[in-house]
């Protein structure tokens, strides 16, 4: 169950900042992805009162416990890229490769494993290391039908 907080456009997608009550923290969901919502009698938390449209987009600046990673991709992961993306990574093109770079916060790593692997062979995860571990045992739990 989320508590939405603000509703806005970005790099050509609509969002949805919202309290988590379940995560017990701030998630950001692509409006398109939601698939059902209804009204509850359960009173909004009083201290999300307090943010607001206006500061809602220095919500998406990632924690102190944030987690840096970085990604080559060739053309068809570039083309994934372009399908879908969140705010808090970018693409990087350099002189020979391209790159994905951005954070994912330590809670998230079940999402962004999933997110990384929706492009299979197209990308190569460069750092941090617990990422390549993460996606290998994905991989593993995934053709063991775990």
């Amino acid at each position: 169950m989320i508590q939405p907080i603000a509703i806005y456009f970005m790099k050509g997608y609509w969002y949805c900042r919202a309290y988590d009550m379940c995560k017990k923290g701030y998630r950001v969901f692509r409006c398109d992805r939601i698939t059902a919502a209804e009204v509850t009698e359960i009173p909004p938390l009083e201290d999300l009162n307090e943010i607001t449209i206006q500061n809602a987009h220095s919500l998406w600046n990632p924690s102190e416990n944030a987690v840096r990673f970085k990604c080559l991709i060739d053309r068809k992961g570039e083309e994934l890229f372009q399908q879908e993306h969140y705010p808090s990574m970018k693409l990087v093109h350099g002189k020979e490769n391209m790159s994905i770079v951005g954070t994912y916060e330590p809670n998230e790593l079940d999402f962004i494993i999933k997110y990384l692997s929706s492009f299979g062979m197209s990308m190569k995860i460069i750092e941090p290391d617990i990422l390549k571990e993460s996606l290998k045992q994905y991989y593993v739990n995934l053709l063991n039908g775990i």
